[in-house]
Parts: C-alpha cells; structure tokens; sequence
C-alpha cells in the first residue's frame, strides 16, 4: 500500500490547519459576518434601534454649537428597554403617566448631542415641571435615514401598542432624499440574489474570510455615498464638507415625491389618532438659502447626490414643498403643528450643518413643542382625574 507523499500530504495538512483555525479563531476571537445585514429579513418595524444600547460618540472639534459633555470630546447616545431614547418604558403604563413619542430621522435622533441634551430628554424635562407631580415621560423613537413609511411602520407596529397620549411627527428631509434616489414607495422593486451575492455570503460564513474583508476596508478608498452616510462613533463632517465641496453644481431641481409623503403622512395621522395620541406635527428647518448667516453653507454636506451637488436655492424650495405638504395636512384635517421652518432662522446659533439641529436648536425645539402642548389644548387634558378621596 503506498503512502500519500508530497502534495496530497501538503494538502492535507493544510485542509487540517484551515479547518482547525476556523474552529479555533470561532471559539476564542469571533469577528461578526460582514454581510448579515443584507442576509437578514425585514420584520415588521423594517428600522428601529436595538434596546439596551451605549453609544460613546467623539465629536469633532470646531463642529458648529456642539459642546461634549464628558471627557475626550465625548457624548453620549443610548436606548431603553425598547430601543427608544430615554427612561425605560414601563408596561403597563402608569395610571399617572403622560406618555409621548417623538418620531423622525436623524434630525429627531440627533444621534451627536448627549443623552442630557436631547431635545425630547429636554422636552421632558421641560413638561415635568408644568404637570404638577404627575408623570411625564417623552421616548423618541427618531433614527438616522428613516423615511416616512418607516413612521408608519414604527407607530403602528410598536407605537400604537404602548398606549401614547401624544405623538410627535418631524419628518420630511429624508423623504426629499428618498425622491433624490427614486425611492420606491411600494417596495415593488424585486430583489434579485446573484451569483455572486450567493457566494459572498458563503464566503461570509469563514471566519479567516471575516478578517481578511475587515483588513481589505481599511486601505479601500470609500465612495462618496459610504462618506455621507456612514455614522461613525467618531464625527467626520468636515470630511464630508470637503467631499461635497469637490464636485460640481447640478442644475436641475431635485426630484420630490410628495403624493407617497402626503399618503404615509396623513396614515401616521390616522393611526396616532385611533390609538388615543393627539399629533402634532413639525416641519422641517435648514440653513440651505439663508440670507442670515453666510457662514452657514459653508458646513452643508448633505446637498451633494450621485455626481454632482444641488444648488441650495434648488434644495430650500424642495424642502419647502414637503413642508407645505404637511401644513396642508395640518389645516385639512385639523392637526396642531409647530412650523419650525418658518420661526427658525437658517443659522449656525441653531444647527451645526444643514439641517441638524445643535445643543442650542435641540433646546428651541424642545421650547416650541412644550408651548404647543401646554395649550391648545392645556397638557393637562391627557391626564388622568385626580382620584376622589
């Protein structure tokens, strides 16, 4: 009987130590699979933060009106049981509980201010002090990229269920991106697997795979897009000023899709209202077009699409047009708004780029929402009667 020799021994050998480095690399250092978020399913809230969870965000320096409020340019980003921003829900709810949800994308989130200076944490804190001894607890549900139909599936799917009493709706910016992009609002859009999608998740599943992928990113130049619409635990809006500042004007106005906005608008509406909320709504500010303050566009990184940058007169008059969408609504079927577009000057002293609001706008809103809410009618309406002696 002859014995393997020579290159079957060599291959052997090497199927051994492969295998026995992939056991030994799954057991004592495993590197999570690079491409899990394009294997996994969306559930019923497609996006929503996970519960439980501690961001430790560096902040930049020189960022507009953005101080951080612990050692090493740090603050602090974290959710509750529910993956909301703020105290821990309780279930059922308290009898003397006014409970509120704030709903939006990033400019809700506002993912870079602190924990203490979140507009809904200020918000909070703000109606405690009105609602004589009474409870108020304000959860915001925002996350950066979120879309309108994302509300609607965050209010009815999870919102709905937790017994609200008010419902805060900032919206719009990113259904503006989403006509950029030619979002589709049905979610018609096969999704086609290929080949190569095929074999790249296999390949996902090895561990020496896993670090070679971690090790081949860190010297891949990244696209534009992967600049603009990464979050970091680290802030890169300089770079990404200096991205957009290196591309040209596009002249066209941008695409809007306002009848989609206006349906899932008007839905959200809908649902807040058959769960017992009373909505509110809120527009959209910016700095895009100011004639206040010139220093403004020189922090504006979100105007840059595709190959080419949209003019800030372009990109107003769009926003606008999703804000009229919503003041129409407001006025149709008898919503309270706070029209922060229109009361809030397109300046540094409030956002620190194009639309995101810093620790100074994070404040005003918070003032705006409680002055709305204590009247029209007073915030005390949503609670509960003094028990009888």
């Amino acid at each position: 009987m002859r014995v393997p020799t020579g290159p079957l021994v060599a291959l052997a050998l090497c199927a051994v130590l492969v295998i026995g480095a992939e056991f030994t690399l799954a057991w004592v250092a495993p590197l999570p699979d690079p491409y899990a978020a394009q294997r996994r399913m969306p559930g019923f809230v497609p996006s929503a933060h996970a519960p439980d969870q501690l961001y430790r965000i560096v902040i930049e320096p020189n960022l507009p009106g953005v101080e951080p409020v612990h050692e090493g340019r740090v603050n602090q980003f974290s959710t509750n049981n529910l993956g909301f921003r703020g105290d821990d829900l309780v279930r059922p709810k308290p009898v003397d509980e006014l409970r509120i949800f704030t709903i939006g994308g990033s400019t809700m989130e506002c993912i870079v201010l602190d924990d203490s200076r979140d507009p809904s944490r200020l918000l909070q804190d703000t109606l405690d002090e009105m609602s004589e001894g009474r409870q108020v607890r304000v959860y915001n549900a925002g996350k950066s990229g979120d879309r309108s139909y994302d509300h609607l599936a965050m209010v009815t799917q999870r919102i709905a269920h937790l017994q609200p009493d008010v419902l805060v709706v900032f919206a719009g910016v990113n259904d503006l991106m989403a006509g950029l992009f030619g979002v589709d609002y049905l979610h018609l859009e096969p999704r086609q697997i290929a080949r190569a999608d095929l074999l790249k998740f296999l390949a996902g599943e090895s561990q020496l795979y896993r670090r070679a992928h971690t090790a081949a990113r860190r010297f891949r130049r990244r696209t534009a897009r992967e600049i603009q619409e990464t979050i970091a635990f680290e802030t890169n809006y300089a770079e990404k000023v200096t991205l957009q500042q290196s591309f040209p004007a596009i002249e066209a106005p941008p695409r809007v899709d306002l009848g989609s906005y206006a349906t899932n608008l008007r839905s959200i509406v809908a649902v807040g209202r058959a769960a017992g909320a009373r909505v509110v709504l809120m527009t959209q500010a910016s700095t895009w077009n100011s004639t206040v303050d010139p220093e403004a566009s020189r922090w504006h990184w979100m105007r840059l699409r595709q190959d080419g940058v949209y003019r800030e007169d372009l990109m107003d008059a769009a926003l606008e047009s999703y804000n009229d969408v919503m003041r129409g609504l407001a006025a149709t079927e008898n919503v309270e708004i706070v029209d922060l577009a229109a009361t809030m000057s397109k300046s540094l002293e409030w956002f620190y780029d194009d639309v995101h609001f810093n620790d100074a706008g994070a404040r005003a809103a918070a003032a705006a929402l409680a002055a709305q809410l204590e009247t029209n009618p007073a915030i005390t309406s949503k609670l509960p009667p003094e028990p009888r002696s």
